[in-house]
């Protein structure tokens, strides 16, 4: 460097991109990482004011493998970061940073935890992710000051006793650490942990002490082998967020009604029969996910969920609907899916902000009139039913816009359905169906109409208003002949008439793109048994 060059002193952050125009030979050096490790480049002492080294990203993808022992003169450095590179030592000399509050080593190849590490006192943030540590040193505990820790993705069997004086740790990621089965008693000393990930560890049971981290607001259990709770679970009232997806639990302790603060609980995945009833007493939950469980009921309590906007128990054992759920009102998304439902309760209808109902996969014959009170409703899932008319009323679910009906036993359509003007999609497949209501032609705003495998013997020439259809499958029906109106639908890109015994093509739809341009060029098709022969190919 010229002596007559003016040297800036770098401001509180510096990155590789402002080092390298005034401090080339560092750059030279993390780039390379083959200069003798014994000092760093003489030019490199004007960074002896370096509060921040920022060496993630460096040019070309350059790989440190080693550091210099004289990064231990950079004695103002507060924040260092040196993840995704191949370190798997650090020199003693670092030791020497005794002002360092930010550590990132996260991604490199480290089997144990540096001693120099635990003697870096002011250390705050510590990010070891995504090693290969197995162990954690006794003298981890030293670093009394640390506030973050993330430990996820390695191979830590257990945590020692020590861990528990880091008793001013707030979050902490101990996460995808898979042979890990059990906490230490002593777990329960961390009273300032407010966020707690642990997803994807091997937990069977967590300690009794574990109701003591009284500020916990978010807790990651999700993925471990848990076969219970504690009942001192019920301890963390300050708990907003709760994951317990993808474990063994049958049953959850009554305790946990008092997580008054709690907003979401995700129990998907597990092996729960039934739900305590003190499950009412989380007035501030919105979010419940108890998908894929064993679930034969729900509790009459669960109406007091006042709060609850999204609840998900598909793919359960539920026969029946208590009708407490009618004191949902704030529910925006209910899906029921996969169970056994015979019938709904007439008090369904009071859920009037609903926008999704998923109802899918059950055993419903027939549906409420009160459904019409659902004005609210956007999707209405109500496949692979027993359903063999629907009520009038579904004519005033105006804001609908996507209705699945398919696999179910339906003979006709209430006139009503054309009142339906939002609607886009409309999945009628296998049911029983011998005509369409002339009001269908109302429905001018459907682009896919799905009525494959009924009994269908001729259309409405009102099916021609609906000018902005691109897909209409009709395969399998009872057809012999197309209304001219047809003709309209100038924006069909898939028409599907296999398996009806049509014996001729309106005139006019030979004007239609998908029969008189060339289909391989468009990429549509045009699926009829004997279309070469009326084509003339």
């Amino acid at each position: 460097m010229s002596s007559d060059k003016t040297v800036q002193k770098p401001d509180s952050i510096v990155d590789v991109k402002q080092l390298q125009a005034t401090f080339q030979p560092l750059i030279d050096w993390a780039i390379e990482a083959d200069i003798p490790e014994d000092r760093l480049p003489r030019d490199a002492l004007v960074l002896s004011q370096l509060q921040t080294l920022y060496l993630k990203k460096l040019p070309h993808n350059k790989k440190l493998s080693s550091l210099p022992a004289a990064l231990g003169q950079l004695t103002t450095l507060k924040k260092l970061y040196l993840s995704h590179h191949e370190l798997s030592n650090l020199p003693k000399t670092l030791a020497n940073l005794v002002e360092l509050e930010v550590l990132d080593l996260g991604w490199n190849h480290f089997s144990s935890v540096p001693e120099c590490i635990t003697q870096l006192a002011k250390l705050t943030d510590l990010d070891l992710r995504g090693n290969q540590l197995t162990a954690l040193p006794e003298s981890i505990g030293r670093l009394v000051r640390l506030g973050v820790l993330y430990l996820g993705d390695n191979q830590i069997a257990e945590l020692p006793d020590t861990f528990a004086d880091l008793e001013q740790l707030k979050v902490l990621n101990f996460g995808a650490n898979k042979t890990c089965q059990y906490l230490p008693e002593s777990f329960g000393r961390l009273k300032q942990l407010e966020e707690l990930y642990l997803k994807g560890n091997a937990l069977v049971e967590l300690p009794e002490s574990f109701g003591y981290l009284e500020n916990l607001s978010i807790l990651d259990l999700e993925e471990n082998q848990l076969v219970g709770l504690p009942e001192s679970f019920g301890l963390l009232g300050r708990l907003q967020m709760l994951y317990l997806k993808t474990n063994q639990l049958a049953s959850l302790p009554e305790s946990i009604g008092k997580l008054g603060q709690l907003i979401e609980l995700d129990i998907e995945d597990n092996q729960l029969t039934h739900l305590p009833e003190s499950i009412g007493g989380l007035s501030s939950l919105s979010t419940l996910l108890a998908m894929n469980n064993q679930l034969s009921a729900l509790p009459e309590s669960i109406g007091g969920l006042k709060r609850l906007t999204t609840l998900n128990v598909s793919n359960n054992q539920l026969t029946t609907v208590p009708e407490s759920i009618a004191d949902l009102t704030q529910l925006a998304e209910m899906s029921m899916g996969q169970n056994k439902l015979t019938a709904l309760p007439e008090v369904i209808g009071n859920l009037k902000r609903l926008s999704l109902l998923e109802l899918s996969n059950n055993d419903i014959t027939v549906l409420p009139q009160s459904i019409g009170r659902l004005e609210q409703i956007t999707w209405l899932y109500l496949s692979h039913n027993r359903l063999t008319a629907l009520p009038e009323s579904i004519g005033r679910l105006k804001q609908i816009t996507w209705l699945y009906l398919s696999h179910n036993r339906l003979t006709a359509l209430p006139e009503s359905l054309g009142c339906l003007t939002e609607l886009n999609k409309v999945y009628l497949e296998d049911n029983k169906l011998t005509r369409l209501p002339d009001s269908f032609g109302q429905l001018t705003k459907l682009t896919d109409i799905y009525l494959g495998y009924n009994r269908l013997h001729e259309l409405p020439r009102s099916i021609g208003n609906l000018v902005r259809l691109t897909w209409f499958n009709l395969n399998n029906n009872h057809l012999t002949e197309l209304p001219d109106t047809m003709s309209n639908l100038d924006k069909l890109e898939h028409l599907n008439l296999r398996g009806n015994p049509i014996t001729s093509l309106p005139q006019s739809m030979q004007q239609l793109d998908i029969v008189s341009k060339n289909k391989i060029k468009w990429k549509i098709l045009f699926v009829i048994n004997f279309f070469r022969k009326l084509v003339g190919k």
